[in-house]
């Protein structure tokens, strides 16, 4: 069997192909927030994108006026870090900051200042899943 060169192109363009698409998992996501809107949608990213880690950068101070969302990373298999960069989240005494309900959180060099102690609904409900507020 003879190869011809476009036919020899056409077979290396092709094994060149394949092996774009079995490339390696997507690179980790980073984000950069400033305000509770950016905040939120940093997390709701982070919980959804298939990147086994994200990170989250604070670079100013945050006061919260509801709940973030939980922090719900894929059945327990990714990992989201937030780098705080000295600056402070507040929950201003009516809200919990941070609820990680799977995977791995990393929270370093942030303040958490006035977090309601809210818990989940888990077990058999006394004490709000765990976060009664001290009164457990």
């Amino acid at each position: 069997m003879t190869r011809t060169p476009g036919r020899a192109r056409k077979l290396f363009l092709l094994a060149t192909t394949a092996l774009v698409g079995v490339a390696g998992p997507a690179a980790a996501a980073t984000f950069n927030v400033a305000t509770e809107a950016e905040l939120v949608a940093a997390i709701n990213a982070a919980n959804a994108n298939g990147d086994a880690s994200n990170t989250i950068n604070v670079t100013a101070n945050i006061a919260l006026t509801g709940f973030l969302p939980t922090l719900g990373l894929t059945g327990g298999t990714k990992t989201l870090t937030i780098n705080g960069g000295g600056f402070t989240i507040d929950g201003q005494g009516a809200t919990r900051i941070f609820f990680v309900n799977s995977g791995t959180a990393n929270i370093s060099n942030v303040r958490l200042d006035r977090g309601a102690a809210i818990g989940g609904a888990g077990g058999d409900s006394l004490g709000g899943g765990g976060g009664g507020g001290g009164g457990l």
